[in-house]
């Protein structure tokens, strides 16, 4: 993740953002800022060079951030796995044809939803899977699309 580094020029209620340039020489007081992943972050840097390295360090952090991330990543929960397993533990508990009608939902639902794991999903899919079933409706009562 790439981390930029900014001066913030206030004037009146209004704040203005430039990007640092390494050939102009700042004054005692010039703020310094970090933007990186939709952040701001005020630096308490008295120079360039201090700034410069709090950038590079914010950086190695995030990257160090990411690789651990990608470890977690690896350990990811598939939708195509939670729904085997959940449509297993189920098949103890419910009579058949309640099964089949869990399986007919779950795949219908798969067919609906291109995202691949489990912590991706929001309450959007959801509700593109309602209008999914509606827009099939002539093949589903509407009192089983919910």
């Amino acid at each position: 993740m790439k981390v930029r580094l900014y001066t913030r020029i206030s004037s009146g209620a209004k704040r203005r953002y430039v990007p640092v340039n390494r050939n102009k020489i700042y004054r005692d007081g010039t703020v310094f800022c970090l933007r990186y992943a939709r952040r701001w972050e005020t630096l308490t840097a008295d120079n360039l060079n201090a700034a410069l390295a709090a950038r590079a360090t914010q950086e190695a952090a995030l990257l160090t951030k990411e690789s651990s991330t990608a470890e977690a990543a690896a350990k990811r929960i598939g939708i195509d796995n939670a729904i085997s397993v959940y449509l297993s533990n189920t098949a103890a508990t419910k009579k058949h044809r309640t099964l089949l009608a869990y399986t007919l939902a779950t795949s219908e639902f798969r067919k609906s939803c291109s995202k691949q794991f489990l912590d991706e999903l929001t309450k959007q899919d959801l509700t593109d899977f309602v209008c999914f079933k509606r827009s099939k409706s002539w093949q589903t009562a509407p009192s089983t699309i919910g």
